[in-house]
């Protein structure tokens, strides 16, 4: 490309003549670009750590991560009711990005609830991560509004799950994991090896920030 001016802009095709074109426009959308972002949990790569609740559920370092270290923890859930969670506090009416890295063990679905702090207002995803794909979506109450969810193909078999919720008038959300048997089950079954929790306020899951405790 040679054209008038001092400095190089996009490319232009051509073919037998000279092309005009209007002028170059940059935009940028979204929460995820020049936002300071905070990692609201405590300990997102240690969830044998107590900051957890249901940390008994967890072996820790038993798997290569998707930084190529061996800090994933196998999660093993079988009991009814039970989950790995942490509550944080969050600004009221906040929207809210939770992400977590996951990989199938012994089973293929992960569910991912936020919820308030009594646990009457909630949102659940569900996992594959076999076919990396979300499943069912449900929930109830009207302190968390909503709730959407995505899959991302991450390095050495993990997938980045997360979660993107509304908030109405609470200033605690709870991030819950589990394993269960199938799309939309309640059934607590098998394991799946997680690594690097994000929770952080914004309409996006951005750049993973490890957190000890804060």
């Amino acid at each position: 490309q040679l054209e008038a001016g001092s400095f190089a802009t996009s490319y232009i095709p051509t073919t037998t003549a000279t092309v005009t074109r209007a002028a170059d426009v940059a935009s940028i959308s979204g929460s995820n670009f020049g936002a300071f972002r905070t990692n609201l949990l405590e300990y997102s790569e240690e969830f044998d750590q107590a900051a957890w609740t249901g940390s008994t559920n967890v072996t820790p370092n038993t798997s290569i991560s998707p930084a190529g270290t061996t800090t994933a923890d196998t999660l093993a859930i079988s009991t009814p009711g039970t989950w790995l969670l942490q509550s944080v506090a969050i600004a009221s009416n906040a929207t809210i990005a939770f992400s977590v890295y996951a990989k199938e063990l012994a089973t293929a679905f992960a569910l991912v609830r936020i919820a308030n702090f009594t646990n009457t207002s909630y949102r659940d995803v569900w996992f594959d991560l076999s076919s990396g794909s979300v499943g069912t979506v449900d929930g109830t109450g009207g302190d968390v509004v909503s709730a959407v969810g995505a899959i991302e193909q991450s390095q050495n078999g993990f997938y980045r799950i997360s979660v993107i919720a509304v908030t109405s008038g609470i200033t605690d959300a709870v991030a819950r994991i589990a394993t269960v048997a199938s799309d939309g089950s309640f059934t607590r079954t098998g394991s799946i090896y997680i690594w690097g929790a994000q929770l952080e306020e914004g309409s996006t899951a951005t750049d993973y920030i490890k957190s000890d405790v804060n």
